[in-house]
């Protein structure tokens, strides 16, 4: 060799950090050649064909270096380090083992120690081992990252932001840590906090692009678009390309509402960097908004196999696994999402709404589980306030809500809005609405005061209610997206109802009134609400259609010669019961077809599992559609005759429309809030004959209803003029039934 050994390694050496394997791999050989026994030769040998992806040949290497120097740590630790990359994790503890006895002071040791004790989910052994690491070198960041993932892993990630504020004050530096504190902050629900700690990374590293948009993720994720927007607009001066901008750009799109638009930034973001995990999960998201369950859990899947708290992906999975009708297991994706992070609010909040739709659900079970959410996250409200009206001016009611806009509530509301007499009542609506459209525009102008406040804390929306004096306050959401439980929880006004958004009890113990109907609420089930019951003579609700709203047609029946039966409703609501009436009112009427139309029933997942409840012939009956809107869904009722609805969660405005496109319901109530809307509807616009009583009833009224044509007709020709005529388009009717009802529980508190 024209070099000496030492020259020649130190060459190899080189090469080696500069990733020339190959050529380090020929110079290694070269001096085993003049010194076939050479340790540091067969050591560097050995990484350089780990390094390679031969892990088994690079241990064989090393093992033979060891042989030469039994006492040399370093290359025991590497040992471990080879094995370790081969997947021989029990050796590879046994060689870092060997090598902490060698050198009991080396940090480096007890880190690569803690890792593959970690691997193997020992994490009592993990923790241990990295705080040695860090005893030994309180200044090694990777033990500090190490320790405090373990201890979130084990023990939630509350538990280890103490540990991460610790390592702060050694390393105050270090953004690796400070990102994961304020990602520990994120994951415990100390939203605050959260921004609080990436400012603080901010002033350490005024241009930390990947702390700039994730702050500007969190705010964006709490609708405080102002707030996260500048962080966002410098982060895009300082790195366009930036995949951690990318992904920022891509929540902003989906929280706005443009799945599409998500999605492809999601992609393209993973095409930069394919191994952080909360793209994936993100992803998943937006796929499930536009109902594409297959390819949403398979982006799930793969965020699970990466670094992502298995709570925030369980929620994610659950409400996946729920929209394709896997009831039992997205409710124990959310319960093991609440059992692994104390305080889960969004966990328990889609758990809830998840509950409704199981098959066979009680409302005594739904209130136990109400009861529990209450008891958790509602022990410090404040006390009862007392009623200051003065009768000489009108009572001052304040409505909470995000959906009073093109969305069921707004649909529900807006009659009533414009029906209440100003002189009575005045009227603050605090509007969590991202974004206006007709509908919301249309209601705000019935109103005396609209606040936008989508982008107000709880805290601040609390202070502003109590500052406006509000009289009676009510809730428009319950447990569903965007809600603001926590701050009826604390009382912001001196009667407190809960109205129109959501489906039974809310289990907040200060919310005092749920308002429902005689069908809604039998006396009977009042036991199961912590909320007193106050009711409407008619109907809970009223109804506006929507602008452009399309005309009722002919019968399809009279000209196709066939029954058309559909189900314009939400795939969760469709279980394996529902899916066997179904099948035996097709198998009764020859030739019937039935559709299906909402967002999600073109996915794989929901096909197959009509196709396997049915067999091929019926499966070949089935029309899957996809929603586009309100108009369209209602344009969908020109291709049906009669529409069949689910249980337990029977279908709302979805009844009302049909109806209102001349097409009848067969239902079947339950017990439960949400089992009992199409009741209430069909009552109100009389048509009580609609209304089974057992499944039995349910078939042979579809069957029944299905061979009388004549029957079918008449409805068609005269439903929609019924239903404007009944309660529930009769604005001031309701108003004054409204009305009644506020000044009688005004004065029961004054």
């Amino acid at each position: 060799m024209n070099l000496t050994i030492v020259e020649a390694l130190q060459r190899g050496i080189l090469l080696q950090n500069q990733k020339r394997h190959l050529e380090a791999k020929d110079i290694y050989e070269r001096v085993l050649v003049v010194s076939p026994r050479h340790p540091d030769a067969l050591h560097l040998l050995g990484l350089v064909w780990s390094a390679l992806g031969d892990h088994r040949k690079g241990a064989e290497y090393i093992r033979k270096a060891i042989d030469e120097m039994p006492s040399n740590a370093t290359y025991l630790g590497n040992l471990g380090v080879v094995l370790k990359f081969g997947g021989d994790i029990f050796e590879a503890i046994a060689a870092y083992e060997k090598a902490i006895a060698l050198e009991p002071r080396n940090a480096t040791h007890y880190f690569h120690l803690g890792k593959s004790y970690k691997a193997i989910d020992r994490l009592e052994d993990a923790e241990r081992a990295f705080r040695k690491a860090i005893e030994v070198d309180p200044k090694s960041e990777s033990p500090w990252l190490s320790l405090i993932r373990t201890i979130s892993d084990k023990q939630g990630a509350a538990t280890a932001v103490p540990v991460a504020e610790s390592a702060i004050i050694l390393l105050p530096k270090s953004a690796e840590l400070r990102l994961s504190h304020a990602s520990l902050l994120r994951r415990s629900g100390d939203y605050e906090g959260a921004m609080d700690a990436y400012r603080d990374l901010l002033k350490v590293h005024p241009e930390h692009v990947e702390a700039m948009c994730k702050l500007a993720s969190l705010a964006f994720s709490h609708h405080h678009f102002d707030m996260g927007r500048p962080f966002f607009e410098l982060a895009q001066q300082l790195a366009p390309e930036s995949h951690h901008l990318i992904s920022t750009s891509a929540l902003l799109q989906n929280t706005n509402g443009n799945s599409t638009e998500a999605i492809r930034l999601y992609q393209q973001a993973i095409t930069i960097d394919d191994q952080i995990a909360s793209y994936h999960a993100n992803l998943g998201t937006a796929l499930r908004k536009q109902g594409r369950f297959d390819e949403a859990l398979k982006s799930i899947r793969t965020a699970r196999n990466l670094d992502i708290a298995a709570c925030d992906l369980d929620v994610v999975e659950g409400g996946v696994l729920l929209g394709i009708g896997e009831h039992e297991q997205a409710i124990h994706c959310l319960e093991r999402a609440i059992a692994d992070r104390q305080g889960y609010r969004e966990a328990h909040h889609a758990l809830l709404m998840a509950l409704q739709y199981r098959p066979g659900v009680t409302s005594e079970a739904l209130y136990q589980e109400h009861q529990r959410w209450g008891n958790t996250f509602c022990q410090n409200a404040s006390a009862p306030m007392n009623l200051t009206w003065d009768r000489r001016r009108p009572l001052r009611l304040g409505f909470v809500s995000a959906d009073l806009g093109q969305h069921p509530v707004g649909y529900f509301a807006a009659r009533f809005f414009e029906s209440l007499d100003p002189s009575r009542f005045e009227v603050i609506v605090y509007s969590d609405r991202l974004a206006s459209d007709p509908l919301s525009e249309k209601i705000s102008k019935t109103v005396k005061h609209w606040k936008r406040t989508e982008q107000w804390s709880d805290e601040r929306l609390l202070e502003d209610i109590r500052q406006d004096g509000i009289d009676v306050l009510f809730d428009l959401a319950g447990h569903t997206a965007q809600n603001r439980l926590m701050v009826f929880a604390k009382r912001a006004a001196p009667i407190q109802i809960s109205w129109a958004g959501y489906v039974g009890t809310t289990g907040v113990p200060a919310m005092d009134y749920v308002i429902a109907d005689p069908q809604q609420i039998t006396e009977s089930m009042e036991a199961f609400y912590s909320e007193s019951v106050l009711r409407m003579p008619f109907g809970y609700i009223t109804y506006l259609a929507p602008d452009g709203a399309p005309n009722v047609n002919d019968l399809p029946l009279s000209k196709r010669g066939y029954v058309t039966f559909g189900a314009l409703c939400n795939p969760s609501k469709v279980n394996e019961e529902v899916l066997l009436l179904w099948r035996e009112i097709l198998y009764r009427i020859p030739n019937s077809r039935m559709v299906l139309s909402y967002t999600g029933w073109l996915d794989g997942s929901n096909r197959e599992r009509v196709r396997r409840c049915w067999n091929d012939q019926l499966f070949e009956r089935v029309d899957f559609r996809a929603a586009n809107g309100v108009i369209n869904a209602m344009q969908v009722y020109h291709d049906i005759d009669i529409a069949l609805d689910t249980f337990p969660y029977s279908g709302g405005l979805t009844t009302i429309e049909a109806m209102y496109m001349g097409v009848p319901t067969i239902t079947l109530p339950g017990d439960t809030f949400a089992g009992r809307h199409s009741l209430s509807h069909l009552m109100n616009v009389g048509l009580k004959e609609m209304v089974a009583n057992s499944e039995k009833e349910y078939v042979d009224k579809a069957v029944e209803l299905a061979n009388d044509v004549k029957r079918l007709q008449s409805i068609r020709s005269e439903l929609r003029q019924r239903v404007l005529e009944s309660p529930l388009c009769n604005g001031p009717q309701f108003a004054r039934a409204f009305e009644a009802l506020m000044h009688q529980v005004a004065e029961n508190l004054d």
